[in-house]
């Protein structure tokens, strides 16, 4: 396995309706992992929604993932 990129990302927007609340209005939830991010465009404006998530701005999880005896090529 040696020498191998594998690696996962996923995103994840939830619209969702909060019909039980008075005046009812639309939520919006939104995760991410790995390299990929949700933007929004509004007014012809992008707004972001997430973070591109990174070992590399981490310490904690690369720490963890080192612990796990992960390889970890880039």
């Amino acid at each position: 396995m040696a020498g191998q990129k594998l690696g996962a990302s996923a995103l994840l927007c939830y619209i969702h309706h909060e019909s039980s609340e008075p005046g009812s209005y639309f939520g919006l939830t939104v995760a991410n992992v790995g390299t990929c991010q949700a933007v929004l465009c509004r007014d012809g404006q992008p707004l972001a929604l997430s973070k591109v998530f990174s070992l590399e701005q981490s310490a904690e999880e690369m720490e963890r993932v080192k612990t796990a005896k992960a390889i970890i090529t880039e």
